[in-house]
């Protein structure tokens, strides 16, 4: 599961029946299968892929990943030093419902406990984000969100989110860890946080959008020391940018490396890179005092910019990476046996 995460792993085929179990993963770096026929060893094999090499590849050819961040997404948890909080499954039907926080809840909740204990998270020091029928009169002054559902009478759910959830919502999309890459993540956190974040983005989309293709230009020689094909940066690596941020959603671990490494980039020419904690924004929490979008016109200008706006560009890069992000079932280990050989 760890290895899944860290290659960004999604899910394409799984099959089961008399004769055993079978499934494929593809990732960023490569196919990952699961074989485990009736009566024999579950063999999980990885074949990294063949169509990147030295001479072709216009991307650098290596990028950090954190395994423990890797982790948590997985698990649905988000987490700034000593505060953590999980987020629940996705809803089973159509609602409505009512996002309630549970403070250290996490230890009795049916979910990712099991995993987050098995990876070695202490699952006592997590809160809780459930979800709870909603009454009639229980939704007052509450924001309401659409969100995925299970079930074939709908595909989406009516979700009510309180004052006091909304605020813990944002301090999440603030403390979402900074990646080189899009996340195997929790469906539930993906589902939740999207649709809180979404209309919020939206407001600052194409303005974010025009920033990036100036801030290619900017920063170019920075992103040719870093290991980027001066051939790219020079041609499509600036409409690339654009076009993934004014979608809202893709599958492409490629074009998260490249409006990643633009935004670190840009933190490098400006001298930021030791004043900015990218695991923590204050953005989302300011937004629910103010609803304005202005910060980023001398970002989209590709002009200097202030401290404070470098604040909003890192919050919503963080979340436009979660929008390029895949689903991963972590319950997919109750389909194994507990040894498993990796070939």
């Amino acid at each position: 599961m760890t290895l899944f995460a860290l290659t960004n792993a999604r899910p394409i085929y799984r099959y089961s029946s008399a004769a055993g179990h079978r499934s494929a993963y593809p990732s960023y770096c490569g196919q990952w299968t699961i074989s485990w026929p009736i009566g024999k060893p579950c063999v999980v094999r990885f074949a990294p892929h063949d169509s990147h090499s030295a001479a072709t590849d216009v991307y650098p050819p290596s990028f950090p990943a954190r395994v423990n961040k890797c982790v948590e997404m997985m698990a649905g948890i988000i987490s700034d030093g000593a505060w953590k909080v999980a987020f629940p499954g996705r809803a089973k039907h159509a609602g409505p419902w009512l996002l309630q926080e549970r403070p250290k809840g996490f230890g009795g909740a049916h979910g990712t406990r099991h995993l987050y204990n098995m990876q070695g998270g202490k699952v006592f020091e997590v809160d809780l984000l459930a979800l709870v029928p909603c009454t009639s009169n229980e939704h007052e002054n509450a924001v309401k969100l659409e969100i995925p559902a299970l079930g074939e009478a709908t595909n989406h759910a009516v979700l009510y989110v309180p004052k006091h959830e909304a605020q813990v919502l944002a301090k999440a999309l603030d403390c979402l860890p900074w990646s080189s890459l899009s996340w195997s993540l929790h469906r539930g956190l993906k589902d939740v946080l999207l649709a809180h974040g979404k209309p919020v983005m939206n407001q600052y989309r194409v303005q974010l959008a025009s920033g990036f293709q100036a801030g290619v230009l900017a920063s170019r020689a920075a992103l040719i020391e870093r290991g980027w094909a001066s051939e790219f940066v020079d041609g499509p690596m600036a409409s690339m940018a654009k076009s993934a941020i004014l979608s809202g959603s893709g599958n492409s671990g490629d074009v998260v490396r490249i409006v990643v490494a633009i935004v670190e980039c840009l933190l490098q020419r400006v001298g930021m890179v030791d004043k900015v904690n990218l695991d923590r924004t204050d953005f989302w929490s300011r937004q629910l005092e103010t609803s304005s979008s202005s910060g980023l016109a001398a970002f989209s200008a590709g002009e200097q910019f202030r401290a404070a706006d470098m604040d909003i560009l890192v919050a919503l890069t963080k979340f436009f990476v979660l929008e390029w992000s895949q689903d991963l079932d972590y319950q997919l280990y109750h389909d194994l046996p507990v040894e498993i050989l990796l070939a």
